[in-house]
């Protein structure tokens, strides 16, 4: 029969091993939506670390802090640099591609949508 303890640590390196994952990715993101995202998960893989070492104080701190205002303060920065307009074409781009790559999309329907996209930037 396996021990609790063991089963614990075994969760534990699980989530530091997820959370040192999301950390890589989060570096490594070109897209700063992307890598916020990242750091969010990160957040919580370190938060369950923490629910796992029995320290639940620390857990509810972390969740707020970590993921919750440390992420809309990254996404607010993005938002300054960025601007709204460039983020919502963005988004907008990347769902137009991933919907024509999803349905069949040829590659003249790519090149078009493409253009059109690069006509819209001011």
């Amino acid at each position: 029969m396996i021990e609790p303890t063991l089963i614990t640590e075994i969760l534990l390196a699980f989530a530091l091993t997820l959370a040192l994952i999301f950390a890589y990715l989060a570096i490594r993101e070109r897209d700063l939506i992307k890598a916020v995202v990242f750091s969010a998960l990160q957040s919580v893989a370190f938060a369950y670390a923490y629910y796992l070492l029995f320290a639940p104080d620390i857990v509810l701190a972390y969740i707020a802090v970590g993921v919750g205002i440390y992420s809309i303060l990254l996404i607010y920065g993005v938002h300054r640099r960025l601007g709204v307009w460039s983020i919502f074409q963005h988004l907008q781009q990347y769902m137009l591609v991933q919907c024509l790559v999803r349905t069949r999309g040829n590659m003249h329907k790519r090149r078009l949508l493409i253009g059109e996209q690069r006509k819209l930037q001011p």
